[in-house]
């Protein structure tokens, strides 16, 4: 039997099955279907950023859809992931495969090796640094850091027929989800989705891709001046205060701009209309 295993990743962080609310009865709209018998044919592991038990619970009463299949279930208000590494790539790291970033070789976003061939630049989780063309800001994307299997994975590793597909807005939610051995990986990079090299877009990705707005050729016009107007340039004159007439107790007057305390004014061009 074929099963398919999708970790699909709104933004990043934490899961909702680590991550969802106390139990309440569902609409009435939502019919009640009895449970599958057998293993299941899709798995979808969806990880949203921010999105905490309290969230969750607090906005329950408004889900329609997806979210509301998802009350239907079963619900574990007490979950959580216990390692210290908050960040989004050791989070994603440890949802699929169970390990801690110790054992599973995310420990953050990014990192750095004094005694490695890159030296004290930093080496992003996502990345193989082995390739010379890869960078922290530019990297060859790569699940080569993650030393351990997910479930898509071992799914794969039972049942040679399941496929394990990844898709997210950011590379390395794909690499960390969805592991070494997966079958389509698609993140959003410079508006359109991306593979990993070597690998080639589908038509059903091409479709997904919004087109290119288009571009107008710019339009140099030349500056002219309005009919029936002349140009008047308008000399530097002195802002310096003056003098007080001799006998006089008045102060002189101060100027009030920084044009004025340099004691000359800037030279001006007004078009005025005849």
């Amino acid at each position: 039997m074929r099963r398919l295993v999708t970790p699909i990743v709104l933004a990043l962080s934490l899961s909702l099955a680590a991550c969802a609310g106390t139990p309440a009865k569902a609409p009435a709209s939502v019919a009640e279907t009895p449970a599958p018998q057998g293993p299941p044919r899709l798995i979808v592991a969806v990880s949203i950023d921010q999105f905490s038990a309290d969230t969750f619970a607090q906005y329950r009463q408004h889900y329609s859809g997806g979210f509301v299949r998802l009350i239907n279930g079963v619900v574990f208000p007490s979950g959580f992931q216990s390692h210290a590494a908050t960040e989004t790539c050791p989070g994603h790291s440890t949802l699929l495969t169970g390990a801690r970033p110790a054992r599973n070789g995310i420990i953050a976003n990014n990192w750095y090796e004094p005694g490695g061939p890159r030296g004290v630049k930093p080496i992003y989780c996502a990345e193989d640094d082995r390739d010379p063309a890869s960078s922290a800001k530019n990297p060859v994307v790569s699940p080569y850091h993650l030393k351990v299997p997910t479930l898509g994975e071992w799914m794969k590793s039972a049942n040679p027929a399941t496929r394990n597909v990844a898709v997210s807005a950011k590379d390395r939610a794909v690499m960390m989800m969805g592991g070494h051995n997966i079958d389509a990986a698609w993140w959003w990079k410079g508006g359109a989705f991306v593979t990993l090299n070597g690998r080639t877009t589908t038509p059903a990705v091409d479709r997904s891709t919004p087109p290119p707005p288009p571009r107008s050729s710019p339009v140099h016009r030349p500056c002219r001046s309005p009919p029936g107007a002349r140009l008047t340039i308008t000399r530097l004159r002195s802002a310096r205060p003056r003098s007080a007439p001799a006998g006089s107790r008045s102060r002189p007057e101060r100027s009030r701009s920084s044009a004025f305390r340099r004691g000359w004014m800037p030279q001006r061009s007004i078009w005025r209309s005849g």
